[in-house]
């Protein structure tokens, strides 16, 4: 086999996770069959180390590794059905695999898909079809073991995550969120399926749109995810509320304050785990 960097700078990393690649190849050859040569690059523009290209001589694909235990990530069994749900929609890449005793998700590769880059996400036009697509996202039967949508729940458990120096802000942003709690928790309540982590990295575009990497899933209103894509995106509140416009008409508008509250709820999510994630890297 052989590793491609692809300039990461990121295959020592991964080796350091799965001790060596041949852990990878095993999973492939479980769920393909004997591969023969096999080629992995990591994928660019993640978060992390976990979602590999894979190339064998019949199948390209991702492999997606599972998170380290204690995050806050869905199980991958929750998100090998989520997977499986939403591509039967047509809005995500179709699963291929799931190695059970490795937890590797093997899912299909886009390859006339594209990353949106930070233009496109303000786009008009594009927002539109953000709207439609997160309306067939949300009228999906979300499966009722899915967690539901917790801010204050999920900020504690990055902040035990935090150390150092980084407690104060973590404890300031622990307070912050539980202030905004006591006007937004029934405004976030809800059990539509929300993918809720709607970065440019999950969103690929080609003929249509889809998302990909439902690991943060949860149950909550179509608020989170405009919100989720506003403070993921660093979008100004004009472009938030024109989201909010295309998904649920002129009539049924959330107040400016109201979108700016769950807005911040995402910030303060998305900050926190940034913190805990620079802590466990130190610390690894």
């Amino acid at each position: 086999y052989r590793l491609h960097d692809s300039g990461t700078g990121r295959s020592a990393g991964c080796r350091a996770w799965l001790r060596s690649v041949e852990f990878l190849r095993q999973a492939a050859e479980r769920v393909f069959g004997p591969t023969g040569d096999v080629i992995l690059r990591p994928v660019q523009d993640t978060h992390d180390n976990r979602s590999w290209y894979v190339e064998l001589p019949d199948v390209r694909c991702i492999a997606k590794l599972p998170e380290r235990p204690g995050g806050l990530t869905v199980e991958p069994a929750m998100e090998y059905e989520l997977l499986r749900l939403t591509a039967r929609a047509r809005l995500a890449p179709q699963p291929l695999a799931r190695d059970v005793p490795t937890e590797i998700l093997f899912i299909e590769e886009l390859g006339s898909a594209s990353r949106l880059n930070a233009q496109q996400v303000r786009d008009e036009d594009l927002m539109t079809r953000v709207a439609g697509s997160l309306r067939a996202l949300h009228s999906l039967p979300a499966p009722k073991a899915l967690r539901v949508f917790d801010p204050a729940g999920f900020a504690e458990v990055y902040g035990e995550a935090v150390t150092g120096g980084a407690v104060r802000r973590a404890r300031a942003l622990i307070y912050e969120i539980n202030q905004l709690m006591t006007r937004c928790a029934q405004i976030v309540a809800g059990d539509c399926l929300c993918h809720n982590d709607l970065h440019i990295g999950n969103l690929l575009l080609d003929e249509q749109l889809w998302f990909v990497d439902f690991e943060y899933a949860v149950q909550a209103a179509p608020i989170v995810d405009i919100a989720s894509y506003a403070a993921f995106n660093a979008l100004e509140i004009d472009a938030a509320m024109q989201l909010a416009r295309a998904y649920v008409g002129s009539d049924q508008m959330p107040s400016v304050t109201v979108l700016q509250d769950v807005i911040r709820v995402q910030q303060i999510l998305g900050e926190l785990w940034e913190i805990a994630r620079s802590d466990n890297n130190a610390d690894s």
